[in-house]
């Protein structure tokens, strides 16, 4: 085998790759091209294990691998697609050998793919959450469902409390407040414990 090429799946049904390639920079594709293909459709909702065919018929999933027979591989973590592999030999078709040790390396591949995707998914989830969390105009806090402390508040509410978000945390809730304000918090955190809303005016 010449060459080897990982395409990674991604949100929204996104291919991004080739990953391994030292001449093509990896880009981006939709699978939904890719499935026009009846053949390439084939092999990634699982009815073939792997499809033999010209690398200059592949167009985008070819690339680096114009030259001679290719092979596509599906990835599979579990029931889903994770990823394709393309490999490529320059000097004549893939012998069963090879074919066979690709197979043999499909399943880590895979297995490596599915976690590191769902590490970025998170991680890409998380600091969406965070971004929202700190930039958010009004006052949101996080508490202890067990003692009503702040677990974290983010910069709008310690503005309001002319404080910083770190100075919160660890304060029960209701003691932010004014002694006024203290019983219509207490009733609407007792209203959100139970899946209410929870809003104070002020």
């Amino acid at each position: 085998i010449a060459r080897a090429f990982l395409y990674v799946r991604w949100e929204d049904d996104r291919l991004l790759g080739p990953y391994g390639s030292k001449e093509t920079a990896p880009g981006e594709m939709r699978l939904i091209d890719i499935l026009r293909d009846p053949a390439l459709a084939g092999v990634c909702e699982g009815e073939m294990p792997w499809l033999r065919r010209n690398g200059a018929r592949l167009g985008l999933l070819g690339r680096g691998c114009e030259h001679g027979e290719a092979l596509v591989m599906p990835l599979r973590h579990g029931e889903q697609l994770v990823g394709l592999l393309v490999a490529s030999h320059d000097g004549g078709g893939i012998t069963d050998s090879q074919l066979h040790r690709l197979a043999d390396l499909a399943g880590p591949a895979a297995l490596s793919l599915g976690t590191t995707a769902e590490r970025a998914r998170r991680a890409e989830s998380e600091s969406r959450y965070r971004t929202l969390f700190e930039q958010a105009g009004d006052g949101v806090a996080i508490l202890d469902p067990v003692n009503g402390e702040v677990r974290q508040a983010n910069n709008a509410l310690a503005g309001w409390l002319a404080t910083l978000p770190g100075g919160l945390q660890g304060r029960a809730f209701a003691t932010l407040f004014d002694a006024a304000s203290r019983p219509v918090v207490s009733q609407a955190l007792l209203a959100a414990s139970h899946g209410r809303a929870l809003t104070v005016g002020s």
